[in-house]
């Protein structure tokens, strides 16, 4: 696996009411960067207290230098920890998505 992964754990800094009325922007954000394919999930946290996104990129600095493009982190919406991952085992579906990514 060539691919470097980093998991973005975003925890909300403002009432639900301003996440809200920025989740269509934040949306236009996410779709971007799937159309890039630098992002490979992102969703909601259970509670409702932020967000994850999945994203591919060459380093912490470069993811970095994405989110500061997002809506939530323009409007001091949300916190960001960004986490290197390097996956050790993993199923074979999950595989063929880091293949498939590996392969641009």
């Amino acid at each position: 696996m060539k691919t470097k992964l980093y998991l973005v754990i975003l925890t909300y800094v403002v009432p639900l009411e301003t996440i809200d009325a920025l989740a269509e922007a934040h949306g236009k954000f996410l779709d971007k960067y799937y159309g890039l394919r630098k992002f490979v999930f992102s969703g909601r946290q259970n509670p409702r207290v932020g967000g994850v996104i999945l994203c591919t990129e060459e380093s912490v600095e470069s993811v970095d230098t994405i989110l500061k493009e997002d809506p939530f982190r323009i409007n001091g919406a949300a916190e960001y920890k960004i986490i290197e991952v390097q996956p050790t085992k993993y199923s074979s579906a999950f595989k063929s998505v880091l293949d498939s990514f590996d392969q641009e």
